[in-house]
């Protein structure tokens, strides 16, 4: 009997691209973090089990709901279109060598947040694509997701910390259009970098 899944893996035949190249890891990472707004993966293996963290016992309806909400995680992250605008939203910031790559941990948790953003459906196909080059950027510039990435992960899930990090140096009063303009800028010299094939970019491979 064939797999739900695998009519959706079909078109990775004749994929080559390999910025970013997940493994199984990476996919159960990425379906639960994004389903379940959490970065402990510890954690998905208590709600397999029905596990209710707030009065600290096993219910049938939260195992339940969390294999559905696995399943519909794997899929979201298997979807073809999903997966090549994500790998194209990092080439075009620059990134067009696995060489260039610091962590993979950071490309899992920028592919979440692209997930999660697109299924907000309050945000459109060309910001998503924008905020998720910035965090990606800067969060390889910072090595924000080494050493104890799930952790950060984690922090980074609750409520607006992607948002509250991304203004902690900034005042109050700070023109965010002016922000977005010089971020725009800075992810265009990167590609023009890239492409002229020197600068930090071309040491790093």
């Amino acid at each position: 009997m064939q797999s739900v899944y695998a009519p959706k893996l079909a078109w990775l035949q004749n994929d080559y691209d390999d910025i970013y190249d997940p493994d199984y890891n990476d996919m159960l990472r990425v379906s639960f973090m994004h389903m379940f707004t959490r970065g402990r993966l510890g954690r998905l293996v208590s709600l397999l089990s029905g596990r209710d963290f707030e009065t600290r016992t096993y219910t049938e309806e939260i195992e339940a709901e969390s294999f559905d909400k696995l399943s519909t995680g794997v899929m979201n992250f298997m979807n073809e279109y999903s997966f090549k605008n994500f790998v194209l939203a990092i080439r075009s910031a620059g990134f067009i060598s696995p060489k260039l790559l610091r962590s993979k941990m950071t490309l899992d948790f920028c592919y979440t947040l692209f997930l999660i953003l697109q299924r907000s459906g309050e945000v459109t196909k060309t910001d998503i694509k924008h905020y998720v080059q910035k965090w990606f950027v800067l969060s390889t510039l910072t090595s924000r997701y080494v050493g104890t990435p799930e952790t950060q992960m984690d922090h980074d899930l609750r409520e607006d910390a992607i948002q509250s990090s991304l203004d902690a140096d900034l005042p109050e009063s700070y023109d965010k259009e002016a922000f977005q303009s010089k971020i725009t800028l800075l992810l265009n010299h990167f590609v023009d970098m890239a492409i002229q094939g020197y600068g930090w970019i071309a040491n790093a491979a």
